[in-house]
């Protein structure tokens, strides 16, 4: 499984303070996602963003997650 990371995680990676990482995380410089208010990135994701970075490139863009839709159901019609 894939190990998730904190801001205080790639900050320490980095050598840079977490109010940085939040800053990159928001600017898209880096990949990360919302775990409610905090945000994570995972260790692949981390190591291809700081690449794509050291070849003047923007990383990847994430994904967007298809919700899937149920239409809704009939109600009950009273007599």
């Amino acid at each position: 499984m894939e190990k998730i990371l904190t801001v205080n995680d790639v900050a320490t990676i980095l050598q840079v303070k977490a109010i940085t990482v939040r800053e990159m995380f928001r600017e898209k410089r880096l990949r990360g996602f919302k775990v409610g208010k905090a945000w994570r990135t995972t260790e692949s994701m981390l190591q291809e963003d700081i690449s794509a970075l050291a070849r003047g490139e923007s990383p990847a863009e994430l994904p967007t997650p298809e919700v899937q839709r149920t239409p809704p159901s009939p109600s009950p019609v009273a007599p």
